[in-house]
């Protein structure tokens, strides 16, 4: 089984929360590192802050370790 082990992200990623309806852009696919999830209220989608998104809310935080929610750092590592 895999151990599961801490991502430090090196660039600076925006949470943008849009309609459920929303179009994802094609840019955000052509990075690195993305998160896309959708639920009854929202579609969210976390890439690096350098992507425009035009979106009903955004948050960008100056510290990355409080950028994501600690689940988005878990990455998966074979020790």
């Amino acid at each position: 089984m895999s151990n599961l082990a801490l991502m430090v992200l090196d660039k600076e990623y925006t949470i943008h929360r849009l309609d459920t309806d929303a179009n994802i852009p094609a840019a955000v696919f052509g990075n690195h590192f993305f998160l896309i999830s959708r639920t009854e209220e929202e579609l969210s989608i976390v890439c690096e802050t350098n992507i425009q998104i035009d979106s009903a809310k955004a948050q960008t935080s100056s510290n990355k370790r409080k950028k994501l929610p600690p689940s988005i750092f878990l990455t998966s590592s074979s020790a």
